[in-house]
């Protein structure tokens, strides 16, 4: 009886991990639908990714010195990458800060990433480029370098559990050069 007991709590606790685990992949492409409609109704503007410009401002602006805090000048060259870039503003900011670092902003909405393409061609960055990618993704195909600063601006919270957004905080990690900054915002 004690074993016919068991397969059965074996066979819900399983049942439940399965719905648990649907109910997170219907929720994260209710989350990818959402940014996709915002892409496509706002293309390169600011309001995709963000409602003030005020905010985006504020926030870029902190990036920028954490990046400094962190040590890297102005002129010096070094590698940055941004998870979860939408539309490409920060980036933009950024590398009008830090004229001589290599910018790469990521993101898993095909129409956020053109609309960066379009932004990043506008401002005629050379130093920027945008790339499809999705943070989840453990191998990374078109992330395959070290990084000196790696930031994300409110993507984490797109993730839907804790367990996703410390699978995404270990993925950044590993993309980290030896001396590499995480930045957090």
């Amino acid at each position: 009886m004690a074993h016919h007991l068991r397969g059965n709590w074996l066979d819900d606790f399983a049942f439940k991990k399965f719905i648990n685990f649907w109910e997170i992949l219907m929720e994260l492409k209710k989350i990818e639908e959402h940014w996709t409609k915002s892409a496509d109704t706002f293309g390169k503007d600011i309001r995709a990714t963000d409602r003030s410009r005020t905010k985006k401002d504020l926030e870029t602006n902190a990036i920028i010195r954490a990046i400094k805090k962190a040590g890297f000048n102005l002129d010096e060259k070094f590698s940055i990458l941004e998870a979860g870039c939408g539309t490409g503003h920060n980036c933009v900011a950024i590398a009008r800060e830090f004229r001589a670092a290599r910018i790469i902003g990521f993101d898993y909405i095909p129409a956020m990433i053109d609309n960066a393409n379009l932004l990043l061609e506008e401002n005629k960055l050379q130093n920027v480029e945008s790339k499809i990618a999705d943070l989840l993704d453990k191998n990374h195909t078109n992330l395959k370098e070290k990084y000196d600063v790696i930031f994300t601006n409110r993507c984490l919270i797109n993730l839907n559990n804790d367990t996703l957004q410390q699978d995404a905080l270990k993925i950044l990690k590993n993309l980290l050069g030896a001396n590499g900054n995480l930045i957090l915002v």
